[in-house]
């Protein structure tokens, strides 16, 4: 009688041996983030050939700071907003001024450029619980463009080598903004269990390539 309880006992047994092994286990799993944020510098190579010669059409090696926040709909879906502001670079402009005795003379302005960026945009993320993950996606890049030109006076010389100013010249503002489709990827490494590295590549896109914008940061999850 005491082994036929005994074994009629050892099922139960072992599935409850089974749970009380599980349970921790389960306890162990890494909760998924639900949101994530983090910083980062960047290198920014952005066309500017509204404002520079045709030859060298691109404002290239530009510091930013960048600013990134996301929110995870699913494990692998994730929305994500970024703010990104650039250093000021200078870029140098001639155009050719007919005199109006005949001739010619170069008009040369200065422009000092600075870019502010937001974007938003939708990323996959592969990857279940692994140290690192690669996120892919793309969005809408708004960039509003600063710049303020310092226009050289314009001036000729005489038939006795003398300087004559034909205008003392000027400083002027101005800023324009664009919206462009961007595609993005990207990759978080971590650290620990919740600070990560994060390091991406973005590129910019309207009728040709906008701007390319290269980013290594931390960052923490939610």
């Amino acid at each position: 009688m005491l082994t036929t309880r005994v074994r009629r006992r050892t099922p139960a047994l072992v599935c409850a041996a089974l749970l009380l092994v599980s349970a921790p286990a389960r306890a162990q799993q890494p909760r998924l983030p639900r949101a994530d944020v983090s910083a980062t510098v960047g290198w920014l190579h952005a066309n500017v050939s509204n404002l520079s010669e045709t030859y060298d059409a691109w404002a290239n090696r530009r510091a930013t700071l960048n600013g990134e926040a996301g929110v995870y709909w699913t494990e692998h879906w994730k929305t994500e907003f970024a703010a990104e502001r650039s250093n000021t670079q200078d870029r140098w402009h001639s155009t050719t001024v007919p005199l109006p005795e005949g001739g010619e003379t170069f008009r040369v302005s200065e422009h000092h450029i600075q870019d502010t960026r937001l974007s938003i945009g939708q990323f996959y993320q592969f990857g279940h619980n692994a140290w690192a993950h690669v996120l892919l996606g793309g969005g809408i890049s708004v960039t509003r463009r600063y710049t303020l030109t310092d226009i050289r006076p314009l001036q000729r010389y005489d038939r006795s080598g003398g300087v004559v100013i034909i205008d003392p010249g000027r400083t002027e503002s101005s800023s324009d903004t664009r919206a462009s489709p961007f595609a993005s990827a990207a990759t978080k490494a971590y650290l620990t269990t919740r600070v990560f590295v994060r390091a991406d590549a973005q590129a910019d896109f309207r009728s040709s390539l906008e701007a390319v914008v290269l980013r290594i940061g931390l960052g923490v999850d939610f």
